[in-house]
């Protein structure tokens, strides 16, 4: 969900329950939108409503690829999904589309239905609407460990954010605006350094400028974070809690990431010159004292063996 410069915005979105295929009966939305997001494409993924939400009986999900979608309805991370390579790449970049195309999603959702539910019903409607056929394999994978820095961790539970945060103010819990797909997406201002300054009461966690990153992080766990990671595309592997830390945590990372760049939601080349500043590995180590080690292990895998990229008309 997440890429690297020009001007990316991402949403936390919370996942479904399901771990393999339900035996029963899927549950399904009362109606489903699907449309191709208008441009300009590729400027973060934001969810509004749905179950637990102020509009529990709509759901919106806008800029979502396919890929984000599967994820979210089997509870997976990225290194959970496989066959991709049967899938052909999109025509703006070599990846497989589903991890390019994006799409504006307007669902019904019956009355009653809890936050459990909308991951089945995003099975059903993948399946009946893009006709995605999966099964579940083991798969040995390159992963890393999540551990403590010798230097010991510098992460508050969630009473104040450190000092590597911007935010100022970070007691405050009103409530976040409310997501309007038709309303420009804020501006992001920089610090001194290049960095992306977040704005508050909004819905954006984090945000990318040519190449400099910055995430906060706000009454998160670890595994909330070890989940994050494993999306960061310059770690490339998947990456597993053994901090031992169980509170919830307030804290925030900047870094450069220069393998993905991207301008007003267009793909363009890296610099030709070095962005300089830490990765993601020494923002780790340095701003919040965690650290990451190399590990095998055993993960299930859910194939993709075969998927469409035009859905069913609405």
């Amino acid at each position: 969900m997440t890429r690297a410069g020009g001007l990316a915005l991402i949403a936390f979105v919370g996942a479904g329950v399901l771990c393999g295929q339900p035996a029963e009966p899927l549950a399904s939305f009362d109606a489903v939108s699907i449309r191709p997001s208008p441009p300009p494409a590729h400027k973060g993924s934001i969810m509004a409503g749905g179950p637990g939400s102020s509009d529990p009986e709509r759901l919106t999900l806008h800029q979502y690829t396919v890929q984000q979608l599967i994820l979210w309805a089997y509870d997976l991370k990225d290194f959970q999904l496989s066959g991709l390579d049967k899938i052909p790449p999109a025509e703006e970049i070599p990846i497989p589309w589903i991890q390019f195309d994006t799409f504006d999603i307007t669902a019904k959702v019956p009355p009653g239905a809890a936050k459990r539910d909308v991951g089945l019903m995003l099975q059903h409607m993948l399946a009946e609407r893009f006709g995605l056929k999966v099964h579940f394999e083991k798969k040995e994978t390159q992963t890393y460990n999540l551990v403590i820095a010798k230097a010991g961790t510098k992460i508050k539970n969630a009473l104040g954010l450190t000092v590597s945060s911007e935010v100022s103010d970070p007691n405050d819990d009103k409530p976040r605006k409310p997501f309007d797909p038709s309303a420009p997406l804020p501006r992001i201002e920089k610090d001194k350094n290049g960095f992306p300054i977040i704005p508050k009461d909004t819905v954006v966690t984090g945000a990318g400028i040519e190449g400099r990153r910055r995430q906060i992080f706000h009454k998160e766990t670890m595994e909330s974070l070890v989940t994050w990671l494993s999306g960061v595309q310059s770690i490339g592997r998947p990456v597993m809690d053994a901090t031992g830390l169980k509170d919830e945590y307030d804290f925030s990372l900047y870094w450069t990431q220069e393998e993905l760049h991207w301008v007003d939601g267009v793909r363009v080349p890296p610099p030709a010159d070095p962005i300089g500043g830490p990765s993601i590995f020494q923002a780790l180590e340095q701003q919040v004292g965690l650290k990451l080690e190399q590990s095998k292990r055993q993960l299930d895998t859910l194939v993709v063996d075969h998927i469409d990229r035009t859905p069913n008309s609405n």
